[in-house]
């Protein structure tokens, strides 16, 4: 997914945190049993600390709060990473 149209505000779809931890940038896997394998960059909540993909976090393509929890609860809630600090 492209960049354009971003809306650049971090707001976690797990706990609804605005502020990011950290951002990742990831070589994908492509393993099929995972949708989270595919994700390319990933952002770091400071609250709940859940990796999430960053089309998500930061709605890329105009997507809705609500859209965008939606897909994070059926898509990839379950799979996600939890970074360690």
């Amino acid at each position: 997914m492209s960049r354009k149209d971003v809306k650049h505000d971090f707001l976690c779809p797990a706990c609804g945190g605005s502020e990011p931890l950290m951002t990742t940038h990831i070589s994908p896997s492509f393993d099929s049993g995972r949708p989270s394998t595919h994700i390319l960059m990933r952002i770091t909540c400071g609250n709940c600390e859940n990796s999430i993909p960053a089309h998500l976090a930061e709605r890329w393509g105009g997507i809705s709060i609500a859209d965008a929890k939606t897909e994070w609860l059926n898509e990839y809630c379950e799979s996600a990473p939890r970074t360690e600090i």
